[in-house]
């Protein structure tokens, strides 16, 4: 224990602190500190930016199936950003009629608003983080445990699993692989957000749960007062991001008998399980680690085989190279992505030994 007290965060408890009785009044005014701390971590979320406006009014657009595509063509239009990366998906998605694509709104029509709504958010919501400077000015972090790179590239892999999971799994009632795709890419932006606000805290998080194979959240809660999950959730809800994608950023991991009816429990069972597929294939960043999680029971609520799964991780690090280039995210390749993964399996090995 005295050991990670040394990480602990000033006015939070220390990593598996003893319950001594003496020790009561003293945890009573710790928890007093980190309560006020939660409140402190959660004002300064409220304050950060908000997607802009043309996002948000194209994601508005893009779930009205009576929208005009021709206004959602001119707001695509008003960003050349968001232009040039719209239009390389099109080349993605459509290699015959794609290359020959030069106009917006062609693109728009070749898409359609699923596969757009999938495009915008993808960007967006990411380079609104990026371009977001720690309030506490935590930013001169030499070698941080915690690598954005390797979190892109987590997540962008999430995203391109659970969108061939809604594309194979026979249980699921017409889910739209666009909104699986979104679920998967934005199911652990808590990290994130964490990462932006409090980062070098966030990575003696990372360190603990490297150093001591402890669960993530968890140390979270102790060494800075509040989880991932509940940091994403947050966001989502100040951002104002449809109800089901909060419900997969908030409940990802549960168990699926665990899920409330009132949430979107398909999405949340696809997103969880494509996210321990991944990790099971060490595509992930600091901090994370596969569970050994019985996939095979979490493949159950979803509707697919351990030969789906053998067949979607077969083509999986292709996949991620492609979608990444093609959405501009990060600059990845084939072997980038499996060079990370046999690195983190290297240092799995070195934990267990």
């Amino acid at each position: 224990p005295s050991a990670f007290a040394q990480l602990s965060f000033a006015g939070s408890r220390p990593f598996m602190a003893t319950d001594h009785p003496q020790e009561a009044s003293a945890d009573r005014s710790l928890d007093r500190a980190r309560t006020r701390r939660v409140e402190i971590i959660l004002s300064e979320l409220e304050s950060l930016p908000t997607l802009n406006a043309i996002t948000i009014r194209i994601l508005e657009l893009t779930t009205d199936v009576q929208a005009d595509a021709n206004e959602v063509v001119k707001l695509v239009a008003a960003d050349p950003s968001l232009s040039a990366r719209v239009l390389g998906l099109c080349r993605h998605h459509h290699s015959g009629r794609g290359s020959e694509v030069s106009t917006v709104e062609r693109a728009v029509l070749l898409l359609g608003f699923e596969a757009l709504r999938t495009a915008v958010l993808a960007v967006q919501v990411f380079d609104v983080l990026d371009d977001v400077q720690s309030p506490g000015g935590e930013r001169n972090r030499p070698a941080p445990t915690f690598d954005r790179e390797a979190f892109w590239l987590h997540s962008l892999a999430v995203a391109v699993v659970a969108e061939q999971l809604a594309v194979r799994g026979t249980l699921l009632e017409d889910m739209d692989t666009g909104e699986a795709f979104t679920g998967g890419l934005l199911h652990d932006l808590g990290q994130l957000v964490l990462d932006v606000l409090l980062p070098e805290s966030f990575d003696r998080v990372c360190q603990v749960t490297e150093t001591h194979s402890a669960s993530l959240d968890r140390a979270c809660r102790q060494i800075i007062g509040i989880d991932t999950h509940t940091a994403g959730k947050k966001l989502a809800e100040h951002w104002g991001l449809p109800q089901m994608m909060a419900d997969a950023i908030w409940l990802n991991g549960q168990p699926y008998e665990a899920l409330p009816a009132s949430c979107n429990r398909q999405l949340v069972a696809v997103v969880t399980l494509a996210d321990a597929l991944v990790r099971s294939r060490y595509i992930c960043a600091g901090g994370q680690w596969a569970r050994h999680e019985n996939l095979a029971a979490m493949a159950a609520p979803v509707g697919v085989s351990m030969d789906d799964l053998d067949a979607i991780t077969a083509e999986l690090h292709e996949r991620v190279t492609t979608i990444g280039q093609t959405l501009g995210l990060r600059s990845v390749s084939d072997s980038r992505v499996l060079l990370r993964a046999i690195s983190r399996a290297n240092k799995s090995l070195s934990r267990v030994n």
